[in-house]
């Protein structure tokens, strides 16, 4: 599910805001490599 473009402006200005140091800030679309380890881990039921 793609983020609408005033939600990802909102999150970058709450961790500028923390002082969160940020260098870049892009959605990705998750590899098949990706999703086993996030399952594999236990953090996708």
């Amino acid at each position: 599910m793609a983020a609408e473009d005033s939600d990802v402006a909102a999150l970058l200005s709450q961790l500028v805001r923390a002082g969160v140091k940020t260098r870049c800030l892009a959605e990705k679309d998750p590899k098949l490599e990706d999703v086993f380890m996030l399952v594999t881990k236990g953090l996708v039921t």
